[in-house]
């Protein structure tokens, strides 16, 4: 009567281990297979629902300012990286290499005066000030905290304004701002504009693979591969985007970026600057 109550036991716990093995079996498959897809949770009584990830967002990838002479332009990089970010300088066709000591280039601006200011993040994120004036070699950090808009450091998906950390919606990839008005350009193509220090955001025109954006007058310039060209530019207005130029006609490598420049507009595109009187017609400086 022991030895067969004992091997019942034995029978018990053997087909009790075949269905934990198949448990596991299942699940291990099952994460194998469906490691790119990420599970939801939802309230009592409601199916789960498992969705794939959002891509990573697009950063910035990199910032422009102009004079009717001067051109200062660099790639946005990454503090995290910890690699420096050169600035390349243009004074009327005599160029050099900038280096403010940052890891990660958040906001710059040129005057006609020939000074560089930079907003910067060091190799531990955090935000710094930076003014080089026109003749001197060496760095200076303005005095009083930062109150201009600038991107967030280590962050591709929000700006920082006087009223602090703002999300557009969308991952910029150009910004320009003046006083409490911001206009972004999106990862998405979407072209985004503020009147409350980024508080409150509209617009939804869209241009495919947008790569810059400025404002001109009421209205905004952008920078788009068109049918024609492998870089064109489009008058942005009433909630539409018409082309109007075409900037290069073939790709090239390197940064593509887009600032006002008094009346006109400058465009980097690899390393050769295209200047516009109009938004229409471009040439490259120099020809």
């Amino acid at each position: 009567m022991t030895t067969q109550r004992t091997w019942r036991w034995l029978a018990l716990f053997v087909l009790v281990d075949l269905v934990l093995v198949a448990v596991m079996f299942r699940h291990v498959s099952g994460d194998s297979e469906d490691a790119s897809s990420t599970s939801v949770a939802t309230a009592p009584g409601e199916s789960a629902e498992v969705v794939d990830p959002a891509p990573a967002a697009e950063a910035v990838a990199g910032l422009v300012e102009a004079t009717e002479d001067l051109t200062v332009w660099g790639a946005r990089g990454s503090c995290g990286s910890g690699s420096p970010v050169v600035l390349t300088r243009d004074d009327a066709g005599v160029r050099e290499e900038l280096d403010p000591g940052i890891t990660e280039l958040l906001r710059l601006d040129v005057n006609d005066a020939g000074d560089v200011y930079v907003i910067g993040a060091d190799a531990d994120c955090q935000p710094l000030e930076l003014l080089l004036t026109e003749g001197a070699t060496a760095w200076i950090d303005p005095p009083g905290p930062i109150r201009r808009w600038h991107l967030t450091p280590g962050d591709p998906t929000t700006l920082t304004t006087p009223v602090g950390v703002v999300d557009p919606g969308c991952a910029p990839v150009s910004f320009v701002s003046d006083d409490a008005e911001g206009l972004v350009g999106c990862a998405d193509g979407r072209i985004r504009t503020s009147d409350d220090d980024g508080a409150t955001w509209e617009g939804d025109v869209a241009l495919e693979s947008l790569r810059s954006v400025v404002r001109a007058g009421d209205d905004a310039v952008a920078l788009a591969p068109a049918e024609d060209c492998a870089v064109g530019s489009y008058r942005v207005a009433a909630g539409s985007a018409a082309f109007s130029g075409c900037v290069q006609p073939e790709e090239s490598e390197g940064l593509t970026l887009l600032a006002a420049s008094g009346g006109g507009y400058v465009a980097v595109v690899g390393e050769e600057l295209i200047r516009s009187t109009d938004g229409s017609t471009w040439e490259p400086v120099g020809s």
